[in-house]
């Protein structure tokens, strides 16, 4: 039988898996000719809600069922408020969870909105590391 602590870690860790194989797919849309910038958004935004939850779960806070990075990073605020600060702009993510999946909702995002967007998402990984159990890198 596992101890409490082994099974927070596996879900800790198949977040944190679940996040890197969102930001994959961001950086190589980015990179492809031409570059799919909406998608490639999407996935930036569900990385970044993936690591907030994987340091939620390690801290054992709870969290919603949600795509808001907003409410996912006031929690992880009441955890460490200087982390959370450090963050804050990752929020510019949000409206790339579900909006950019359907016509109409956002503006579909250029190029440079696109780039911010993956180096928000591949900060917050790096910002997080410390603080998580990564298996690879």
């Amino acid at each position: 039988m596992k101890r409490p602590e082994e099974i927070k870690q596996e879900i800790v860790k198949g977040w944190l898996r679940k996040a890197d194989q969102d930001l994959a797919p961001a950086e190589a849309l980015l990179s492809r000719t031409p570059p799919l910038l909406s998608p490639s958004c999407f996935h930036c935004q569900q990385a970044v809600e993936k690591y907030l939850k994987a340091f939620l779960t390690l801290h054992q806070v709870e969290y919603p069922k949600t795509h808001d990075i907003v409410e996912l990073l006031d929690l992880l605020g009441k955890v460490d408020g200087k982390l959370a600060a450090s963050l804050e702009d990752i929020v510019f993510l949000n409206p790339y969870g579900v909006g950019v999946r359907y016509p109409g909702d956002i503006p579909d995002p250029d190029l440079s909105e696109a780039k911010e967007a993956y180096s928000r998402a591949r900060r917050t990984r790096e910002e997080l590391h410390p603080f998580l159990p990564f298996d690879s890198d």
